[in-house]
């Protein structure tokens, strides 16, 4: 059996961050997660001025800001007709309004920055391992047991199938919102799952030309040609400056889930440039 003060259940920002703050503590850490690496798509990726301080007091801010990009060039969020179309308006967003600048600067030496989600969780991990953690990928929670001392935790290797047990003197599931750790403890849950469908396509493709000048990490275009969720608004996402983007739409979830192929992604995200460069 292997022993640990504290068991983390997910290694994404959750977890990764848990991990880090414990393993500088010098508090024995065991991370599992079933996935066999981090995120390998951006996610979430905008971080406040808090949050930033925290990763200072963890000693790992300047590393994560080699990775950050800059408020000034996310400062805006731009509502268009399409790239090229008629801008409708720009929202000074996180900080960036002329009236807030002070405000915001004043109260922090960070200014909130986009670090996307898969840029971020290595830096959490590597460090949370430099520091003591232990962490083991494809390695999946199936359940737990607890008693006054602790929990027992029973997972599974996924390479070779075995099971095994972790003795923890705490657990802390950090495996999302269909968490089985919540699911194992009955830990009650508020509010509706499954309200809307969204369709995710990573792509590169050069686009200063048409943003450069209007900086920003959303670009959202209303126009009923775009049919996202019925509201006609199609959302194109800035994920490195400014030839990576994620081009996000909706789906009605009472039908099967859209199954794309590479190609078919290749092809759709031909209509979508062709509909924003119009």
């Amino acid at each position: 059996m292997i022993e640990t003060e504290v068991l983390i259940v997910g290694s994404g920002p959750a977890g990764a961050s848990a991990a880090l703050f414990l393993s500088r503590y010098g508090i024995s850490t065991t991370v599992v997660t079933k996935y066999r690496w981090l995120a390998d798509t951006p996610r979430a990726h905008i971080m406040n001025q808090r949050t930033m301080e925290i990763l200072q007091d963890a000693g790992v801010a300047q590393e994560a800001m080699r990775d950050a990009v800059p408020n000034h060039l996310i400062g805006n969020s731009i509502l268009c007709e399409s790239l090229v179309g008629r801008e409708i308006g720009r929202i000074k967003s996180w900080g960036a309004a002329p009236e807030r600048l002070s405000e915001y600067r004043l109260n922090s030496p960070f200014e909130i920055c986009d670090i996307p989600q898969n840029y971020l969780e290595p830096i959490l991990i590597a460090n949370a391992a430099k520091d003591g953690a232990q962490i083991k990928f494809s390695t999946e929670f199936l359940s737990l047991t607890q008693d006054d001392q602790g929990v027992t935790a029973q997972v599974r290797d996924r390479i070779s199938g075995n099971q095994y047990p972790i003795r923890a003197k705490y657990l802390i599931g950090a495996d999302g919102g269909r968490s089985r750790v919540a699911s194992a403890i009955d830990l009650p849950m508020q509010g509706e799952m499954g309200l809307a469908g969204s369709v995710n396509i990573l792509f590169k493709a050069d686009l200063s030309s048409y943003v450069a000048h209007r900086p920003s990490a959303l670009f959202w275009m209303l126009n009923p040609e775009a049919r996202i969720g019925g509201l006609g608004v199609g959302l194109l996402r800035m994920v490195r400056p400014w030839n990576e983007w994620l081009c996000v739409w909706s789906y009605d979830i009472s039908q099967p889930a859209p199954q794309l192929g590479e190609q078919d992604a290749v092809e759709i995200i031909h209509k979508i440039l062709v509909f924003c460069l119009r």
